[in-house]
């Protein structure tokens, strides 16, 4: 048997406001199940006509042989040792709210009774790189390892293996939900099977085997704690709180290259126009904003084209805010309209990883971005304020010019060596901090470079270069000598490190681990940015209201 369950919030009492009203679920009579209390309910859909009719009546006649199907499911409400469990068959689960279930109950099952080395599948979602799902399955038992997941940078959602114990179950599968296949299983024995459950989700065995399961994990839209981290934030607003960081949530729905400049909406109080959404320009613009409006959800930005063509679609000013707020003990992050909650002392080590990058800013003194400045260079042209900056960087300061200089490895592999290489043998990596799939693509530029430095496509780009830079036809620049420079163009004052977004410092830890692993040093360097405030848009002359007469 197959057996699908969830646990209830504790607290939850045993009767149908766990299911959803919609559902419409209608009661059924019970049996008694000795050692738990149960209610049981039948779910019934909407009768409808099987999709693949409207394809095959084309060229068939099948219509009138087929009568409209109807799914069904049930839900069995079962209370055992004062928690309550929802089971279900079916289409049933469709009939539990979201919000009466503990999040993460499966997953934490799976990870306390699932044997190290028979782990099938994972399912992650990046949250520092990037926000796709992502799904792994082995072709084998295996290890966790064998999975091939950044843990500090995704959130692992779901767990599948085989337990260490066959006689839990022959396969499980966790997420908020918990799955288990059982041999030869009768309900009349649910009682024993839910003891094995909460025995399992109150063990703490995870820990040594996943040590980094709970360091990250969403908060789901129905947790009350959400409104009022937000309202934390919309104070944070009001305070004009310099700490709280902007940047567009990735990908863009649309074609990013052609992205110029961004649209604040405060509905009837105006539209402001921002080069780039850095704080003094995104709270100039909201000074307009009436203070009984949320700056969070009441406030739209649009990513536009140089012809004010959408980029992007529409979203909430909170789809583009990055915040780090504290809130009853616990620390929560705030990125692309998200909120997740985060162990402090996962928080507190990639601190102190970050911390330790050298900062080569004042070194360097690289010049600043002129936002405004390049923008108007850009105008009418298919170049990048990024390509633009380096092409100027390199032409003043010597250095040899790698952007868009790429290493072909192989036919259908290739990558940038840098943007940039110094005379004195810094390669730098350079990106603006306005966008985090830019920071992660600066993150993995230099993490790539470092693992095909030994590669001959890889050192015949590199090593050109550095003859150039340096005037000299026999030198070779070595990885002893060498340091990549992660080159971040912000606007925001002080040690570059400290107005880094959490997840973006993430990136940094691990990226300082896989380079120095091929022993190669790397270093932050800040690239002063200024941006123009917010500008006004004009609001359009309304046309006459109707004829004039004479």
């Amino acid at each position: 048997m197959r057996l699908t369950m969830y646990l209830l919030r504790d607290g939850s009492m045993l009767d149908a406001s766990a299911l959803r009203l919609s559902s419409a679920p209608r009661e059924l009579t019970m049996n008694a199940v000795d050692g738990v209390k149960a209610l049981s309910f039948l779910v019934e859909g909407e009768p409808k006509e099987p999709s693949w009719i409207s394809n095959v009546e084309v060229i068939a006649r099948v219509r009138e042989h087929v009568s409209d199907s109807t799914s069904y499911g049930a839900v069995l409400l079962m209370e055992r040792k004062e928690r309550v469990f929802a089971l279900t068959f079916g289409t049933g689960f469709h009939a539990v709210d979201p919000k009466a279930i503990e999040p993460g109950f499966g997953l934490r099952v799976v990870a306390n009774l699932i044997a190290s080395s028979r782990i099938r599948g994972a399912q992650t979602r990046g949250v520092a790189s990037n926000t796709r799902d992502q799904r792994t399955l082995l072709p084998a038992d295996g290890n966790f390892a064998d999975l091939d997941i950044q843990v500090d940078e995704d959130w692992l959602r779901q767990l599948s293996g085989k337990p260490e114990q066959v006689s839990v179950a022959t396969n499980l599968a966790g997420s908020d939900s918990l799955r288990l296949t059982i041999a030869d299983f009768s309900l009349r024995n649910i009682a024993a099977k839910l003891d094995e459950v909460l025995a399992a989700y109150a063990k703490e065995d995870f820990r040594a085997k996943f040590p980094f399961l709970d360091q990250l994990a969403p908060l789901p839209s129905t947790d009350p704690r959400i409104e009022k981290l937000d309202e934390l934030v919309q104070s944070r607003f009001r305070d004009r709180d310099d700490s709280l960081t902007f940047a567009a949530p990735d990908p863009f729905d649309r074609n990013e290259d052609l992205f110029d400049h961004y649209e604040i909406t405060l509905g009837y109080q105006g539209r402001y126009v921002l080069g780039d959404l850095d704080s003094a320009s995104v709270f100039g613009a909201l000074l307009d904003l009436p203070p009984d409006k949320d700056p969070l959800n009441d406030v739209r930005v649009e990513a536009l084209s140089e012809d004010g063509g959408h980029t992007d679609k529409v979203r909430p000013l909170k789809s583009y805010v990055l915040a780090e707020q504290d809130f009853e003990d616990e620390s929560f992050l705030l990125t692309a309209g998200q909120w997740f909650l985060v162990r402090h002392d996962f928080v507190a080590l990639v601190n102190e990883q970050v911390a330790r990058i050298p900062d080569l800013s004042e070194d360097l003194d690289l010049p600043t971005w002129d936002v405004a400045a390049l923008r108007s260079r850009l105008q009418g042209t298919k170049e990048t304020a990024e390509g633009l900056y380096n092409r100027d960087l390199a032409a003043n300061r010597g250095y040899a010019l790698l952007d868009k200089e790429l290493a072909y490895l192989g036919p259908h592999e290739k990558l940038e060596v840098s943007d940039l290489v110094t005379p004195s043998g810094e390669l730098l990596c350079v990106k603006a901090a306005s966008k985090s799939a830019a920071l992660s693509h600066l993150v993995a530029q230099a993490v790539n470079s470092a693992a095909t430095w030994g590669s001959k496509a890889h050192q015949t780009v590199l090593q050109t270069a550095w003859k150039e830079t340096t005037g000299d036809a026999s030198a070779e620049l070595k990885r002893d000598d060498a340091i990549f420079v992660l080159a971040i163009a912000t606007p925001k004052p002080g040690p570059l490190h400290e107005s880094l977004f959490f997840f973006t410092k993430v990136l940094l830890a691990n990226a300082l681990r896989s380079i120095t692993s091929a022993q190669i040093r790397v270093a932050l360097a800040r690239i002063p940015m200024d941006v123009p405030p917010a500008e006004k848009k004009p609001r359009k002359k309304r046309g006459s209201a109707g004829p004039s007469f004479k």
